[in-house]
């Protein structure tokens, strides 16, 4: 081989070598360039969620201090236990030992046709 045709063939390869170093160099900057996109939308989504997460949580703070201050206040809740309270005794006193006798009208209430209730069942 002369001089010539080994000159020819480091030239063509140095032209090769630069064209791709070239295209190395371009990968890489799109690359980066699809990177830094991909974690901008990415970091967009987590703002996104973070700002529902907190009004998420306001929205549910409110509602439990509301359900404490309706709680507190004897407005609702509280008037509702009352009641569930009345009724509760009411079962336990009247009801309940009304089942279980056998005659729970009493010795007096066998035909019931016409009869008028006990005054304890009144109550």
């Amino acid at each position: 081989m002369t001089d010539d045709v080994i000159n020819k063939i480091d030239a063509q390869q140095n032209s090769r070598m630069a064209v791709l170093e070239q295209q190395l160099k371009d990968l890489k900057e799109d690359v980066d360039r699809v990177t830094q996109e991909e974690n901008e939308r990415l970091k967009g989504r987590i703002r996104h969620l973070e700002k529902w997460v907190a009004g998420a949580g306001a929205v549910i703070g409110v509602a439990v201090a509301g359900l404490g201050l309706v709680e507190v206040t004897d407005f609702g809740f509280a008037k509702t236990g009352t009641h569930v309270e009345q009724h509760r005794d009411y079962f336990k006193n009247i009801l309940h030992p009304a089942m279980v006798r056998s005659n729970w009208l009493g010795p007096d209430y066998i035909n019931l046709e016409g009869q008028s209730a006990p005054e304890w069942i009144k109550e």
